[in-house]
Order: C-alpha cells, then sequence, then structure tokens
C-alpha cells in the first residue's frame, strides 16, 4: 500500500500534467490532452476549464472532480450551479435565462451567490459581474506573494495575504472593487499579516493588544480566516456597525473573534453600547474569549466608528498516536510521575512532528497539566508543588487553574473526601501566588466565581484543616480582589466609566 506521502506526490505529478496540458473538445465533449498529443483524459466530459486554483472536471450526470495542488476533491455540482457550455465555450445561466454569454474557456461562480464569476478567456484569468462587467481589476500585491490562486478569496488558511470585506451598502459603478455578495454591495481589498497587526496593536490605544495577546491569531494550527471593515455614525454607530457584520454573514460559522474599535480623535463610546456591543457578540458562535482592542483614528471624523473584525477556527486535526498515549499518562499518572515522562515526550515529538511544529505539538501536550492536577492518595503537597512549578516552567497554562482547584476542593467536601479537600485548597492557594485569574468564570456564560466557591464550603461542616485553608483562601482572594459572580455582575451594571468598562472588556 502507498504510504501517504507517496499518494500526495502521485497526486500533485497527475496536477502538473494536467495543469500543462490544453483542453480539447470531441463532439461536444471535453477531454485533456498532454502538450506532446497524448490524451490524458478521453472526451467523456460534459466540462473540462482551469484556472490558477483548481481544473474543473464535470460529468454529464453533475458530478465533479476538482483537482488543486495535493488535494482532490469530488461531489456533485447542481445544474444551477453548472457553466452552460455551447460550441466548446462555457457561459452562465441564471433560472434558465443566459447571463453570462457562453464564449469562456472556464467559468465559475466565485462567491457561491451567481453575481460574481472567475472566468478565463484567451489564456487570461479574471472576473466578471452578472452584467458580464469585468470587476475586481485592483489587485494589491506584495513582495515575496506568489500569483498562482486567486486574487480574491473570503477565507484563507493562511494569515499572510488575504482579503478584507468591508461593508458598504450600495452599488459604486467609480468603485470596481465593489461588488455584489448575498445581496449585499461590498468593497473587496487584499491586505498582508502586516498591515493587519499594524491596525491591532498599538500601545497608545485605551485599550490595547499586545504581540503575545496575538498569538493564538498568528498560530501555526490557526486556519479558516475572514476579515470585515464596517464603518458607521450615528447615535449607535457601534450598533450600526454590528448590523453590518451581520450583513456581511461574518457570524456563519464558530470562530475565535478578534476586535479593533476605532473612535475620532477626543470621542469616546458610550459605556452602555460597548456593552451592548459585547452582549450582541457573545450571542453569536464564539470559541472562547473574544480579544478587544479600542482606540483613536486621525481619519473619522466627529461621530465615526470604526472596527475590524478578524475570526478565524483553531485546532490541530491530525492527532498521532503517542498523543493519544499522552493523553492517557495524563489521565492516570500522579503528576509527580508524569512529570518523568516529559523528557521522553519531547524526544518523540521532535521526532515525529515536523520542525516548524514541533513547539505547538509540544505545546499542545503540557498546556493544561497544571490545570487538569488530580489528587492520589498518598500524593504529598510538597513533591506536588515541585512538580506543577516544573509544568509552569515547561508553559503550562495557570489562568483557569484556581477556578478548576476550588470546584474540586468543593466537591470533595461534598463527598467527606477532607485530605482531598485539603489538597486542592493548598493548591489554590498556590495557584493564586503564581498568577492565575482570581475572577475567572468557567464559560462566559457562567454564574460563578472562585470566590463563590468558597464561600459555599464555608457553610460546610469541615475539619480544623480545611476550614485554616478555607480562610487563608478567602482572605487572600479578597486582598487580590476577587469578586462574586453577584458583585462582579452589579458592578459592571452600575459602572458609567468608559475605561472601566475597558477593563471589563478585557477578559
Amino acid at each position: 500500500m502507498a504510504t501517504v506521502e507517496q499518494r500526495v506526490k502521485d497526486i500533485q505529478s497527475s496536477w502538473e500534467r494536467e495543469r500543462r496540458g490544453k483542453v480539447f473538445v470531441e463532439e461536444g465533449l471535453f477531454g485533456i490532452r498532454d502538450i506532446d498529443g497524448t490524451v490524458i483524459h478521453r472526451a467523456e466530459f460534459a466540462f473540462v476549464g482551469k484556472c490558477r486554483d483548481n481544473i474543473l472536471f464535470i460529468r454529464q450526470d453533475g458530478t465533479y472532480c476538482k483537482k488543486r495542488p495535493g488535494c482532490i476533491e469530488n461531489g456533485y455540482m447542481p445544474e444551477e450551479l453548472r457553466p452552460y457550455v455551447k460550441e466548446g465555450k462555457a457561459g452562465f445561466k441564471v433560472d434558465g435565462k443566459v447571463v453570462i454569454a457562453p464564449e469562456y474557456e472556464y467559468i465559475q461562480s466565485t462567491f457561491g451567490d451567481n453575481t460574481v464569476f472567475t472566468v478565463v478567456k484567451d489564456g487570461r484569468e479574471y472576473y466578471i459581474n452578472d452584467k458580464g462587467n469585468e470587476v475586481l481589476t485592483r489587485v494589491r500585491r506584495f513582495d515575496g506573494e506568489s500569483c498562482g490562486r486567486s486574487s480574491f478569496r473570503l477565507r484563507t488558511h493562511e494569515f499572510k495575504y488575504f482579503t478584507v470585506l468591508e461593508y458598504v451598502g450600495r452599488e459604486d459603478e467609480g468603485n470596481p472593487n465593489v461588488v455584489r455578495i448575498g445581496g449585499e454591495w461590498i468593497e473587496l481589498e487584499r491586505y498582508s499579516k502586516e498591515e493587519v497587526l499594524q491596525m491591532l496593536i498599538d500601545p497608545e490605544d485605551d485599550l490595547a493588544i499586545t504581540e503575545k495577546d496575538t498569538a493564538l491569531l498568528c498560530d501555526k494550527f490557526s486556519y479558516e480566516y475572514s476579515f470585515y471593515l464596517a464603518q458607521a455614525s450615528g447615535n449607535k454607530p457601534l450598533a450600526e456597525c454590528m448590523d453590518q457584520l451581520e450583513k456581511m454573514d461574518a457570524f456563519c460559522n464558530s470562530w475565535h473573534f478578534v476586535i479593533k474599535i476605532w473612535q475620532a480623535p477626543g470621542e469616546y463610546v458610550s459605556v452602555d453600547e460597548l456593552r451592548q456591543f459585547e452582549a450582541r457578540l457573545l450571542r453569536k458562535q464564539v470559541l472562547g474569549s473574544p480579544l478587544y482592542a479600542v482606540g483613536h483614528s486621525d481619519s473619522l471624523r466627529p461621530g465615526e466608528v470604526r472596527l475590524i473584525l478578524v475570526t478565524f477556527y483553531h485546532e490541530r486535526c491530525w492527532p498521532e498516536e503517542f498523543e493519544f498515549e499522552w493523553t492517557d499518562k495524563c489521565r492516570t499518572l500522579p503528576i509527580t510521575e508524569l512529570q518523568k515522562c516529559v523528557p521522553g515526550l519531547r524526544k518523540i515529538v521532535e521526532g515525529e512532528a515536523l520542525p516548524q511544529y514541533v513547539e505547538s505539538v509540544f505545546h499542545d501536550q503540557i498546556v493544561n497539566c497544571v490545570m487538569d492536577l488530580k489528587y492520589y492518595k498518598g500524593l504529598g503537597w510538597g513533591a506536588t508543588r515541585k512538580a506543577l512549578e516544573y509544568f509552569l516552567e515547561k508553559g503550562s497554562a495557570i489562568e483557569r487553574s484556581l477556578y478548576e482547584y476550588v470546584v474540586n476542593a468543593r466537591n470533595a467536601i461534598g463527598r467527606g473526601h477532607f485530605r482531598k479537600a485539603e489538597f486542592f485548597l493548598k493548591a489554590s492557594l498556590w495557584a493564586v501566588e503564581k498568577g492565575a485569574e482570581v475572577n475567572y468564570s468557567f464559560s462566559i456564560f457562567s454564574t460563578r466565581t472562585a470566590l463563590d466557591y468558597v464561600k459555599e464550603i464555608h457553610e460546610k461542616h469541615l475539619d480544623s484543616k480545611v476550614e485554616s485553608l478555607v480562610k487563608a483562601l478567602e482572605d487572600t482572594l479578597l486582598s487580590r480582589g476577587a469578586k462574586t459572580f453577584g458583585e462582579m455582575r452589579a458592578g459592571r451594571l452600575a459602572n458609567t466609566d468608559y475605561f472601566t468598562e475597558l477593563r471589563y472588556l478585557h477578559r
């Protein structure tokens, strides 16, 4: 059986041969010949077309094969999405009416709604609208960029060069990059990673994003990026910007969100509007907590607000066998024993993962080791603390650990397991000392904080050691600004200060 690597090479070799070949037509059917005249594919397809992105084969029954470098996609193409073919050339029909005359070697709906088409004519690839007029002619190119893909793609798996959608809301015949997508008039422009990061990161912002904050955004395993701009003025400009994002279908899936809001110099969005904007955003399919920045721009006139929204997904979709084995160890071994396995894990990762992914893969294995601390009978706190500090130094996350430890302590006391409760209370004090978030909640929809659980524990019948630890933890939490959920909610609802509200946004 061929290896995955060999199959990829075979697909690539097939693609290169077909890409340099020439489409021919016999008796109304399409095929491909190699440059030496050898028939690669017999004339048996209803259509064969090539563009920079792919080679498209459509059979007479509507099934299709789309080939890209290293990738083959198969499926069924409904008739309303197929090219209209006549005398060896392709056009397009909508509702049975010819809207694009059959004069192209390739034609496909670009954004899936039959309003913008990618076409190839006389070897030239470009875009036209449903009136046959050329559009999207303003194309920004960047140093080092490959021109092997189509210029405008609404989503990209690589945070490097990409398309940004900006809501316009009306046709603009003087701007070739304003096109209709999903029934809305939207301007498309190309940007680079460096330009977007420059937009997002400004230490002078009222609420600033740091380079460290963008780690997930820039991670090698983040993908399916989309970028949107919105601008509005009036009584509720942020609400109008949200309306524009919805019209651009920015929230059609589950995403991580990064948002930057700009205001005119010397102006400040009201606390109520910031709060309402966040509430609307959190009702979307948000993964984790959104990352916000809020600042000002000299380009805005009084009353105007502008924002950029970046959406993306993050996941490694190819766990290796060693990852399952490591997960089993995390589930079954005390943290002191797990520590001993880390050097071996590191060697395996270095041997299995590609060099550019080693650090990310290794980090993924240990990131939750501190938070996922488990109690084992006979496990001493001194040795446990040393192991926790080892994993913390290796990159394990601390922020959520206090919440998890307190919940474990509460559950242990509920079952009468006081030694286990004592263990997690000591771990809670350690976590606070190491910088765990004292007001963290399990999710943005949680209604309890660590302090809520500590107060609940106080109501239980406790032995003297546990009582002493609970009192010490409560005092420590209060000294670090910990609040109950009710206090946090009441404080925010009562807040009228702009800068305080920004701190609430910065979760």
